[in-house]
């Protein structure tokens, strides 16, 4: 009997058929895997996206519930060209405009004085029409960290100036570079206001409104340091209200006040713009007269003299006349200082009073009478 031999192939081929059977399920569960983690992933990142995007509205939202806050200060941001990107409410209530009306249509130079950034741009050596153009001057600052506190001039919609406290920092983007600014100004009118009550009450009499005795000798001294620099003569003249104790005691103390008033506003009624005048001590007055020699000197103390005589003094309930003696030097140049000259000018008012008040007197330093 012929024996019947069996052909393996079909067995191999099923075989290979179920590894690649194997293979295409394995191939989808690991492209199903990938699927889902890249599902998993997307929603991961879209859900990271809404936290970020939450974020910065919080962020963004918290910012400008802190700009609007500082009403009392201007924060105004721009791009490199000045264009107005940010305008808080402080930036509203000191410039006058709203910040639908700023952002992106104005530009922060427009709040700035003109003549103030020609000087400033003339100062830096840059041209007029880059000022024009917008932010010359504000770059060179920035770039020299010169605008810290910086005292500025701003321009309000109305056309009035007002003073301010200015900063003004670079703003930059992702990559490092400078790509606008950002200018916080406070508005110091009140500031200065009280900076000059200050000044004004360290410098000027606070009865007669002239200068006080401190500041009569530093302005002397320098207008004296000139006449000497320059070859130019000037006068001192020392005057003193006659019997002026007799005022006070019979009129009393107002009156003497009045009296002290009348002839402080008699001297700035007489003398030039440019002459020294103080109250030199109680009833006692000081004139530094530049460019003036003896002869001028001698005519403006004669002037001065007759104006006070032809006046009375309105006091309470009536009226008083008072007089005033004057003694009168002038700058002899050389090592003659502005102490020497007072000296001088007191002695020759102490001749006019022993010669009878009410008069003009003049004396040369004692080493022209030797």
């Amino acid at each position: 009997m012929e024996a019947i031999s069996v052909d393996p192939a079909p067995s191999q081929l099923a075989i290979r058929l179920t590894a690649e059977q194997e293979i295409l399920r394995s191939e989808i569960r690991t492209a199903r895997t990938a699927a889902e983690l890249t599902a998993q992933l997307v929603v991961q990142q879209f859900e990271e996206t809404d936290r970020i995007l939450d974020r910065l509205q919080a962020a963004s939202a918290h910012l400008h519930a802190v700009l609007d806050a500082a009403e009392d200060l201007s924060i105004i941001a721009t791009d490199l060209g000045g264009t107005v990107t940010l305008f808080n409410r402080g930036a509203e209530a000191l410039l006058g405009y709203t910040a639908a009306e700023a952002i992106g249509r104005l530009n922060i130079i427009q709040f700035h004085a003109s003549a103030e950034l020609a000087e400033c741009a003339h100062h830096l050596g840059i041209g007029a029409h880059v000022v024009a153009s917008g932010m010359a001057v504000f770059a060179h600052y920035v770039s020299q960290r010169m605008f810290k506190g910086r005292e500025w001039t701003y321009v309000r919609r109305d056309g009035s100036q007002f003073p301010v406290d200015l900063s003004v920092t670079p703003l930059k983007g992702p990559q490092g570079d400078v790509v606008g600014y950002v200018a916080a100004a406070a508005d110091i009118t009140t500031r200065k206001r009280v900076e000059e009550t200050l000044r004004t009450l360290a410098t000027v009499d606070g009865l007669t409104e002239i200068l006080n005795r401190r500041s009569f000798m530093e302005s002397a001294g320098r207008a004296l340091s000139r006449a000497h620099r320059d070859k130019l003569p000037a006068s001192v003249l020392m005057l003193d209200v006659d019997r002026f104790k007799a005022v006070n005691d019979t009129y009393g103390h107002e009156s003497g006040d009045r009296a002290l008033c009348f002839i402080a506003a008699t001297g700035r009624a007489v003398l030039r713009t440019h002459d020294i005048f103080g109250r030199y001590g109680g009833e006692e007055f000081a004139v530094l007269l530049p460019d003036a020699d003896i002869s001028t000197a001698l005519t403006v103390a004669e002037r001065l003299r007759r104006r006070v005589a032809a006046a009375p003094v309105i006091i309470k309930g009536g009226e008083v006349r008072v007089t005033i003696s004057i003694g009168v030097t002038s700058y002899c140049g050389g090592e003659d200082t502005l102490e020497d000259m007072l000296r001088r000018a007191d002695k020759s008012l102490y001749v006019a009073k022993e010669n009878g008040r009410n008069r003009v007197e003049t004396m040369a330093p004692d080493w022209m009478n030797a």
